[in-house]
């Protein structure tokens, strides 16, 4: 009988491990290639409700960082929010008016804001702000992320070009 309800205790046991590691490794923070369901591809022929641009600039222990060109255009699914170039510049191209946020943008790139061994900073138009993720991004917004590991130093401030 001991046997018995230990092979049952082990056997639950197994069962939520598994539960519980496929719902981590199956969730949105693991899995960085979901895109929200809110950032939908553009419906081809349709005008466009909004066009605004933002500068992004990525510097990582010093060193200016390039984002990639293509951001959000796969194939043709291209995301309301995306890059052309690697110039730093977003795009929203949205077919709807909608606050879309510095985390939408990251969402769709596939990455996060915070990274692990770094001092996370942000200037938006020259003035320090915590929203990060939250930030709402405006037409000629100027955003400056700096990243600060416990090897590279720190940053001295400066303004965005």
């Amino acid at each position: 009988m001991k046997k018995v309800n230990a092979l049952i205790l082990f056997s639950l046991f197994l069962v939520l491990l598994i539960l519980f590691s496929w719902k981590s490794f199956s969730s949105p923070e693991n899995n960085l290639k979901v895109i929200s369901t809110d950032l939908p591809c553009l419906v081809p022929n349709l005008d466009l409700a909004m066009h605004i641009h933002q500068k992004l600039e990525i510097i990582v222990d010093s060193k200016e960082e390039t984002i990639p060109a293509e951001i959000g255009l796969e194939g043709t699914c291209h995301r309301p929010i995306h890059t052309h170039e690697t110039n730093g510049e977003i795009h929203i191209e949205s077919q709807i008016i909608k606050d879309y946020t510095l985390g939408d943008f990251f969402t769709i790139w596939g990455k996060l804001i915070q990274r692990d061994g770094h001092t996370t900073t942000m200037i938006v138009d020259d003035q320090p702000s915590l929203e990060f993720e939250k930030l709402i991004l405006k037409d000629d917004q100027k955003i400056k992320l700096i990243y600060t590991s416990a090897e590279g130093g720190s940053f001295s401030g400066g303004k965005i070009k």
